[in-house]
């Protein structure tokens, strides 16, 4: 049975639904985007180009400069971006992405990358070579809490269940990124800890889900703390809540 809302005051319930619903959309979209498009996962275990692959949303980026490339390198300038699955590198001046190398390896050991491979010659931190992989592995955990929220908000919109219906009233500011914080503590530790030479910055990709637990602590938490008010006030009195 749909639950339509039916007397004064339901369409403001129902447009702070729609932003909590907004902001939960957004957040499996970007948490899928971040886990599933930073490396293509049809890449393999040794570096190759990717043809198909644009520059992702990463976890975080490594730009060799003009001073590692006159002390360290060979003179061509490289980009890496880390992501959850594996790495990627493409020619520092390559802003189209097209010219796109991939390595795809869960749980990486950079340090374990083929000799050939530019990234090793780069004396990354340890946060980079070792923690990121692990702790980045935790984002898919985000994506599950996000898919689960918005199938929950869909079907409170055509039935009355009161499960479903406690995903709109009964939120907790950030508790579903909390497994965003490991990944962003260790990308920001790598980046301070490059070696001379080599600049590193946070990642699109932790940029999206930045923006994702902001919404959800600056839009859906206040929506939902509305919610709650005008069901406590609702309930005295025997009046239905507003759908």
């Amino acid at each position: 049975m749909r639950v339509l809302p039916t007397h004064e005051g339901s369409d403001f319930s129902l447009v702070l639904r729609g932003l909590i619903l907004l902001t939960s959309i957004y957040n499996l979209i970007g948490s899928l985007l971040v886990v599933l498009s930073s490396t293509p996962l049809t890449a393999g275990r040794s570096l190759a180009p990717v043809s198909t692959h644009a520059w992702g949303l990463y976890l975080l980026t490594v730009n060799e400069t003009a001073a590692w490339g006159d002390d360290g390198g060979d003179g061509a300038l490289t980009q890496f971006g880390f992501g959850v699955w594996g790495w990627c590198e493409r020619d520092a001046g390559d802003y189209g992405g097209k010219q796109v190398s991939c390595v795809v390896r869960p749980f990486y050991d950079v340090d374990n990358a083929q000799s050939t491979d530019p990234v090793t010659q780069l004396r990354l931190p340890y946060a980079i070579t070792h923690a990121l992989s692990p702790t980045a592995f935790l984002i898919v955990f985000i994506c599950a809490e996000h898919l689960a929220d918005v199938t929950a908000m869909l079907c409170a919109l055509c039935s009355a269940s009161p499960f479903c219906r406690r995903r709109f009233t009964h939120r907790f500011p950030g508790v579903a990124a909390l497994p965003l914080w490991p990944a962003l503590i260790t990308a920001a530790v790598g980046v301070h800890s490059l070696a001379p030479g080599l600049e590193g910055a946070i990642g699109g990709g932790l940029v999206v889900l930045i923006v994702g637990m902001v919404l959800d602590v600056l839009v859906a938490w206040p929506c939902s703390l509305h919610l709650q008010k005008r069901e406590a006030a609702a309930q005295p009195t025997g009046e239905a809540v507003p759908a």
